[in-house]
């Protein structure tokens, strides 16, 4: 699926998972659902957790819009999610300028 996508301006990214029936297998069916995300609005970073998240969020932000400052861009965190399938934390820094 990602073939179908330019890598250096969007990126597949898994937003929801279910399984259909029962108790989760090795052959269970799935719905999932994918969402598009344009590289030149986001920046994805992922975190090992909730904790590490809250920790280190605000410090990257500052990282990232330092270091394109002398470009004129600027980012915001947009949202956090958890990403079940690994068992992290997906954020997103969206630019605002």
């Amino acid at each position: 699926m990602n073939a179908l996508v330019d890598p250096d301006k969007a990126e597949i990214v898994l937003s929801d998972i279910s399984y259909t029936a029962g108790a989760p297998s090795s052959d269970s069916k799935v719905d999932v659902t994918y969402r598009r995300i344009n590289k030149e609005t986001y920046v994805l970073k992922y975190y090992e957790s909730w904790d590490v998240y809250n920790e280190q969020v605000k410090n990257d932000l500052s990282a990232l819009n330092e270091s394109v400052k002398d470009q004129g861009i600027e980012y915001r965190i947009d949202r956090a999610e958890l990403v079940p399938e690994d068992n992290r934390v997906r954020a997103y820094f969206e630019k605002v300028t």
